[in-house]
């Protein structure tokens, strides 16, 4: 970041949306144990993968409006 504008414009950005996925996250985390318990190994593994396909685009889009944001600090690039 160039500055502290930029990180503040583009953490304001990013705020409510990445605490919105982190208690989703933390009420989907027992989800594995859950199905372990029940149903055995594979279908942890399914809910492990698809959570890592669902939430690692997700953030690379935050980190992107994130970065959106830190430029329009300066009117665009």
């Amino acid at each position: 970041m160039k500055s502290i504008e930029h990180w503040y414009a583009a953490h304001r950005r990013v705020e409510r949306p990445l605490y919105r996925t982190g208690i989703l996250l933390a009420v989907l985390s027992p989800l594995p144990v859950v199905l372990g318990a029940a149903f055995g190994d594979p279908p942890v593994i399914a809910a492990v993968l698809v959570l890592a396909v669902l939430v690692v685009p997700y953030l690379l889009y935050l980190g992107y409006l994130g970065d959106r944001a830190a430029v329009a600090v300066d009117g665009g690039r």
